[in-house]
């Protein structure tokens, strides 16, 4: 919020005055004696970014909750592509099907990556590249 342009904060004792952007009120004082309004354009290119960032990850569910909470009666249910990459590659010696596996996994994430930055320059004019 501290690289917010303030000509785009503009606020008055009575309530909000909205300059031709959209206003978000983060903070009312007691009594509503002031607000103190930060404005989504002005933080929306960091959100886009991180944004797109975390799709970028969305494919990578965390190995170890999952792998520690499986058990016999849970193992149909709770397999996911790490855990599983684990146990082909490593219980089950293929080392050449569990890199594949992996391989694919990492091509989604970029697929993902790419479509969702691209969306992002079409919508609005921040993305990655």
């Amino acid at each position: 919020i501290a690289a917010v342009d303030m000509q785009l904060n503009r606020h008055q004792r009575a309530g909000a005055y909205y300059s031709g952007c959209v206003c978000l009120v983060i903070r009312a004082y007691r009594f509503d004696r002031s607000y103190t309004i930060a404005c989504i354009p002005g933080i929306l290119p960091t959100a886009i970014m991180m944004f797109i960032l975390e799709i970028g990850k969305i494919m990578n569910i965390g190995f170890q909750k999952a792998y520690l909470m499986q058990n016999g009666l849970n193992i149909s249910a709770s397999e996911i592509i790490p855990t599983y990459i684990y146990k082909v590659g490593l219980i089950d010696a293929q080392f050449s099907y569990s890199a594949a596996i992996g391989l694919f996994n990492n091509i989604i994430n970029i697929i993902l990556l790419v479509s969702v930055n691209r969306l992002a320059q079409k919508t609005s004019e921040h993305s990655l590249w």
